[in-house]
């Protein structure tokens, strides 16, 4: 490769590690940076539950990754998904063969999906969330089914339309149960009349013995306690043996209902499985200390999609925070410009900043290292921590600003239902709406016999006022 010649790296994934490479490689201009994602924009997913709780909309947790790099004239964006990798050839094909691009490194920053632990027949039932479609998804169904039950009324059950169970007890869970909770009892509570929304039933499942797995035991305790307060039913010890279109059975009870959520794990991305066979149990892609996938020279990967078992704080492997994302990208993107350098790669090394989840509002619980926080200050610092995390500074502003006017009024403005298409509950002929609706078209249709008639009759009407009446009531009856 000559001097002048530009190095091409070729980036797969716009998340949070994806989006730290491009922007560490992207200020070399001796390197060309192509950055491909199946999505035009970077999502944070963090915030995701607040969109499909009603609380923000899609646009403000997006940015458009075009935007983001429009500086960078050595880093292209291109909209296109990966479907097959030619590692001898070092090229890369995309959107079912349509097109491939070369290069010279990879890096791989896909993501992860939701795990089912194999009942993937359960996902129609219970969506993950783990993309924008998937919290437009959980809140459609969330407004259609109170839309159903607010029209049926007793026609059917109403636990069934009302309910909401969320599977899994880590933040995600958590996060999602606290929202759903205030939702019901604070936002929703004037505005339906068939039924009470702060009666509606909100349940968190966890197989496991306590909530947010891997913190403080008082962590976890308060974080019980806190949900319980809300009116939020938890479940512990209590594993998910079957979804139906009914509800979810559990090894001790049924709960009705058809708004249920899957919280409860990821596993690596299935395009792992073109790349290479060294992936552990959980489809995960096993990685060297410098982030090369092992066994490769020139292919790096990153974020949700990997297995780092060089650290021995996380034997089953980093967390699946942000901040650990970041810190991948950035350390994969450096080698790559340290080899082109001539110096040798760095080993990859974790800083733990901590974790945190929100419990509803003026709650949360946060930790890092020795620090432990509850409550509200920890929740003060869980807005703060996630605004900083928004790329774009207008995002922030919007996000801030919702955020205030929610807290002061307790009005969540994003309760539109996207492509609603037909109920999904159907009146039955017995019910009252419909008795009502048939009686009134029969009376239509008998007003309209019988202006037929008059108009056919030869019989002349006595006066002209007796002519004005009889007009009206035939125009009344066409109408």
């Amino acid at each position: 490769m000559s001097k002048d010649s530009q190095t091409r790296v070729l980036i797969v994934g716009a998340g949070f590690a994806g989006m730290k490479a491009a922007q560490v490689l992207g200020r070399r201009k001796n390197i060309q940076v192509t950055l491909v994602d199946r999505n035009n924009y970077h999502l944070f997913q963090p915030l995701l539950y607040q969109v499909a709780s009603t609380g923000l909309n899609p646009s403000e947790i997006s940015s458009t990754v075009r935007h983001t790099f429009r500086k960078r004239k050595n880093v292209k964006v291109l909209r296109a998904e990966l479907n097959s990798i030619d590692k001898k050839k070092k090229v890369a094909s995309f959107n079912d063969n349509d097109f491939t691009l070369e290069y010279d490194y990879l890096v791989l920053c896909v993501g992860g999906r939701t795990c089912y632990f194999g009942n993937n027949q359960w996902e129609e039932k219970a969506p993950g969330l783990k993309s924008l479609e998937d919290a437009v998804n959980i809140r459609n169904r969330l407004l259609k089914s109170l839309e159903d039950a607010e029209r049926l009324g007793s026609e059917v059950d109403m636990e069934q339309l009302t309910s909401v169970v969320v599977i899994g007890g880590g933040p995600t869970g958590v996060e999602l149960a606290g929202a759903f909770a205030e939702l019901r009892s604070k936002v929703l509570n004037n505005d339906y009349r068939s039924f009470e929304p702060k009666n509606v039933q909100v349940t968190l499942i966890e197989a496991g013995p306590g909530l947010l797995n891997g913190y403080d035991e008082k962590s976890s305790k308060y974080t019980r306690k806190r949900l319980e307060k809300l009116g939020v039913t938890v479940l512990l010890n209590e594993g998910v043996t079957d979804i139906s279109d009914k509800g979810v059975t559990t090894k001790e009870r049924f709960l009705p209902s058809t708004n249920v959520i899957w919280a409860a794990g990821v596993e690596g991305h299935p395009l792992a499985r073109m790349v290479t066979d060294k992936i552990d149990n959980r489809g995960r892609v096993l990685v060297t200390p410098e982030l090369l996938i092992e066994g490769e020279t020139d292919i790096y990967a990153c974020g949700d999609m990997t297995y780092f078992g060089h650290d021995e704080r996380f034997p089953r492997g980093l967390p699946g925070v942000a901040p650990a994302a970041i810190q991948q990208g950035e350390r994969a993107a450096r080698n790559i410009l340290a080899g082109l350098d001539g110096k040798e790669s760095k080993k990859f090394e974790y800083f733990d900043k901590g974790k945190m989840a929100t419990i509803g509002r003026s709650a949360a619980v946060a930790e890092a290292g020795p620090m432990k926080m509850r409550g509200f200050l920890a929740w003060c610092a869980w807005l703060f921590i996630h605004l900083l995390y928004l790329v774009e500074f207008q995002d922030r502003v919007i996000v801030f600003m919702r955020w205030i006017w929610s807290y002061i009024t307790w009005q969540w403005g994003v309760r539109i239902i996207f492509g609603a298409g037909e109920p999904d509950v159907k009146l039955t002929d017995s019910h009252p709406a419909v008795v009502e609706n048939n009686e009134s078209t029969e009376t239509a249709e008998n007003s309209a016999d019988e202006g037929e008639e008059a108009e056919a009759s030869d019989e002349v009407p006595e006066s002209d006022e007796t002519v004005e009446e009889a007009e009206i009531e035939a125009e009344e009856a066409k109408s």
